[in-house]
């Protein structure tokens, strides 16, 4: 296995506690966030770091930031026995390290580091301090027992685990290394049409036009939910004022459990998808999520943009990275599907899923759409010697 073959990855748990067990837990997270803002106060006063981020060489960030963590350790005044404070001094001083240090780029090896969006709320724990059966997990330093859901049944042994907090609930991610399946990719390109919630197109430019079905009618309750919720939520702050009174607060902490038990319910059908269409393909398009017009009531419209297909591209920029394929975005101001792929006139919108266009072409809204994606991918990156398009009187290649 070579090391530019490696990739990092990431197995999702749900953590269970009991209340003591939170609070434990609780007391680890506020040591870690006090022991990071410390580091980060004190780096800012000695480079004199003012507004922005700065980078700093490694030579002179490394020893400051071990030698306040040495003196923490040796000093008589804190008690860190009941702690996992070695974990919490190796991670604080890790985000250090990634925030401010001045680095040399890796040829040809790319290892991310953890699969948080813009999260704070995190603590990692090395190997040696914790012990992960097959329903449990049990943190050694701290004496914290939980169980996990799902059960782990590969009964996978994780060099690191990830503890983030969320809406006052606990997630574990289990850290492993990979192979990327590098030769397994076709020299073709595709284009990437999401018609409706629950199905994913793919177009290529071997002609072939492939359906993903997500299968969600079982998630139907909790996206209406959300869309109440999200109705309820306007109408209070409307009439408050603009005011988040206890009312609002309630309905937020209701959309975000909401929110959550859909995430994780299509985690695993999206990433299924993500994962079957990088590994096949080295170039892929897609429109951007900003031009996604698929619903027709526009509350559920933003729900389902807001808090699920970004998500999906989320995932895709994730994987497209691991496995070195290139995504291309495509943003005209418009919709891209409106445009007839024969003679490039802009076609008027209507309700039915076939385009009608003054040049004579009928053809499928959604095909019509994964051909000027793949048009204008083609173009964009250069390919239009190397491949050949197999559908005939491809005009609209001319056009971007």
């Amino acid at each position: 296995m070579k090391l530019d073959n490696i990739y990092m990855d990431f197995e999702h748990f749900r953590l269970i506690l009991t209340k003591e067990e939170k609070a434990k837990l609780d007391r680890e997270f506020r040591f870690l966030d006090r022991l990071t803002k410390f580091l980060t106060k004190k780096i800012k006063e000695k480079f004199n770091i003012t507004g922005g981020e700065k980078r700093i060489a490694p030579s002179s960030l490394r020893p400051l930031v071990y030698g306040i963590i040495k003196r923490f350790k040796e000093s008589k005044r804190y008690d860190f026995s009941s702690y996992s404070y070695i974990d919490h001094f190796d991670f604080a001083s890790f985000k250090m390290f990634q925030r401010f240090e001045l680095k040399k780029d890796k040829e040809e090896v790319k290892l991310t580091n953890y699969p948080f969006y813009n999260s704070s709320s995190v603590i990692r724990f090395d190997r040696e301090s914790f012990k992960m059966g097959w329903q449990n997990v049990e943190f050694l330093n701290c004496k914290i027992k939980g169980k996990i859901s799902p059960k782990n049944k590969n009964f996978r042994n994780f060099r690191y685990l990830y503890v983030e907090k969320r809406n006052n609930e606990f997630y574990l991610f289990g850290q492993t290394y990979k192979e990327k399946i590098l030769d397994a990719k076709e020299e073709i390109e595709a284009s990437i049409v999401i018609s409706d919630f629950s199905s994913i197109k793919v177009y290529d430019s071997n002609n072939n036009f492939t359906t993903y079905n997500l299968e969600l009618k079982s998630e139907s309750y909790n996206i209406d939910r959300l869309v109440k919720i999200a109705t309820y939520h306007k109408q209070c702050l409307k009439h408050n004022g603009g005011f988040r009174s206890n009312n609002v607060l309630r309905l937020e902490r209701k959309s975000d459990d909401c929110y959550e038990k859909l995430r994780r319910k299509i985690r695993q059908k999206y990433t299924r998808v993500i994962l079957d269409i990088v590994k096949k393909y080295d170039y892929i398009s897609i429109q951007k999520p900003a031009n996604l017009n698929y619903f027709y009531n526009n509350s559920q419209k933003t729900i389902i943009e807001k808090y699920l297909f970004n998500e999906f591209y989320k995932s895709l920029n994730h994987y497209t990275e691991k496995f070195n394929t290139k995504i291309v975005y495509v943003d005209l101001g418009y919709d891209i599907g409106k445009i007839c792929h024969e003679c490039g006139a802009l076609t008027h919108d209507d309700s039915s899923n076939i385009l009608h266009c003054d040049c004579g072409a009928t053809v499928d809204k959604d095909l019509n759409a994964g051909i000027n994606l793949l048009s204008y991918l083609i173009n964009k990156c250069g390919l239009k010697n190397r491949f050949f398009f197999k559908k005939e009187n491809v005009k609209q290649l001319e056009l971007f």
